[in-house]
C-alpha cells in the first residue's frame, strides 16, 4: 500500500475518532455541570427551609453524607408540629446512607483484591480446569456480588424514607402540589431540586408562629443549656 493512502487512512481514522470522543466529552461535561448545578439548589433549599425553621446545624445540609440529616429533621419536625408524631427518619436516614456508601467502598475493595489475585494466579490458572477456574472466580468474586446485591436493598429502603422525608418536606412548604411534586422530582430526578429551590421559602403547610410577648421588664434568670428540637424524642 502507498506510503499516502497509509497516511490517509490514520488521519481519516484520527479525524472520525476525534469526531467521535467530543460529543461523549461535551456530553459528560454536561452531565458534571447539571449535576454540580442540582447539588448547590438542593443544599441551597434545605440549608434554607432549616436555618428559618431553627433546625440545628444548617450547614449540614451543604455536606455529602450528612446532608440527608436536614432532610430528615425537616420531616420529623412537620411530623411533630402538624401531626403530633415523634419520628426518628433523620436518624434512619443518616444510618442507612452511612451503610450504602461504607458498603460501595468494600464491594469496589473486594473487587480490586479479587482482580489482583486473578492477576497472581494467572499462570497457574492459564494448566487449570474449568472447574478450577469456576471455583476460583466464585471465591473471588462472590463476596462482591453479595455486597452488591446486599447495597441494593439498602438502597431501596433508603430511596423509600427519603420519598417520605420529601413528602414531608412539600407538605410543609407547599401541600396543594406536594403529590406532584413528590411524582415528578422522584420520576424525572433533574425536577426534584428545582422543586425544592421554589419551595424554600414557604410554609403554607406548617402552623403561624406565635408572636413573642413584649416584656417590661427583663428579668434575670440563670444559665441554661439549649432546649432540644420539639420533635426530638425525650426518652430516646
Amino acid at each position: 500500500m502507498p506510503f499516502d493512502s497509509v497516511m490517509y487512512a490514520a488521519e481519516t481514522g484520527m479525524a472520525e475518532m476525534i469526531g467521535a470522543l467530543i460529543p461523549a466529552l461535551m456530553g459528560n461535561v454536561m452531565s458534571v455541570g447539571i449535576g454540580i448545578l442540582a447539588y448547590v439548589f438542593t443544599a441551597l433549599s434545605l440549608y434554607t427551609i432549616a436555618q428559618r425553621r431553627g433546625i440545628k446545624n444548617p450547614w449540614m445540609a451543604w455536606v455529602p453524607v450528612l446532608n440527608v440529616w436536614i432532610l430528615g429533621c425537616i420531616s420529623d419536625q412537620y411530623r411533630y408540629v402538624v401531626k403530633g408524631e415523634v419520628r426518628s427518619r433523620r436518624k434512619v436516614l443518616l444510618i442507612l446512607n452511612i451503610v450504602k456508601k461504607l458498603g460501595v467502598i468494600a464491594a469496589i475493595a473486594m473487587v480490586i483484591v479479587g482482580l489482583v489475585n486473578l492477576i497472581v494466579h494467572a499462570q497457574i490458572l492459564e494448566t487449570g480446569s474449568n472447574k478450577v477456574i469456576v471455583e476460583f472466580l466464585g471465591r473471588q468474586f462472590m463476596p462482591a456480588l453479595g455486597a452488591a446485591m446486599l447495597m441494593g436493598v439498602v438502597s431501596l429502603v433508603s430511596f423509600v424514607f427519603a420519598a417520605m422525608a420529601y413528602y414531608d418536606l412539600f407538605a410543609s412548604c407547599e401541600p396543594e402540589n406536594k403529590v406532584l411534586y413528590l411524582v415528578l422530582g422522584l420520576l424525572i430526578n433533574i425536577t426534584l431540586p428545582i422543586f425544592l429551590f421554589l419551595c424554600r421559602h414557604k410554609d403554607l403547610g406548617m402552623p403561624a408562629r406565635r408572636a413573642a410577648q413584649p416584656q417590661s421588664e427583663p428579668e434575670v434568670a440563670p444559665m441554661a443549656e439549649a432546649p432540644a428540637e420539639p420533635w426530638e424524642n425525650p426518652e430516646e
